[in-house]
């Protein structure tokens, strides 16, 4: 696969003006796609372009390959630290969800502990009422 190199910067790291590039494109002498020419292409005509370029072509190249990983990472996984400030919040959730599920459970024990003490001196209308909260209570919580 080609690696393509804008006429600009190419002419740049010539040494020469992009007009001398784009003249060697219009006499056919070399390639060009969208505005940029083959890289290797380039430098079989130009060596000195190789040696000024490579380090930087080898560090486009890495760029490319890393970028989008990178960016696709950092869309999906946060960083650790986001990660820990987000897991202590759960934990935290967590813990007082769990805390006002034991004292709503032991709020409802006393509920019903009440409910049975009233029964006992309750009169007859009284306990018909208590029966039916114990009946729709106990039907809720099968």
């Amino acid at each position: 696969m080609a690696q393509l190199i804008a006429i600009a910067l190419a002419a740049r790291q010539l040494g020469i003006s992009r007009h001398d590039v784009q003249k060697l494109v219009l006499n056919g002498d070399l390639e060009s796609y969208n505005g940029a020419v083959d890289f290797d292409e380039l430098s079989c005509r130009f060596p000195q372009l190789r040696l000024q370029d490579s380090l930087a072509n080898e560090r486009v190249k890495l760029i490319k390959a890393t970028a989008f990983g990178r960016r696709v990472g950092q869309a999906v996984a946060p960083d650790t630290d986001e990660l820990e400030t987000r897991l202590h919040k759960r934990e935290t959730d967590l813990a007082i969800n769990r805390a006002r599920a034991q004292h709503y459970q032991k709020l409802f024990k006393e509920f019903l502990g009440h409910l049975g003490s009233l029964q006992d001196d309750a009169t007859a209308e009284q306990k018909a009422l208590i029966s039916e909260l114990n009946r729709w209570i106990m039907e809720r919580m099968e």
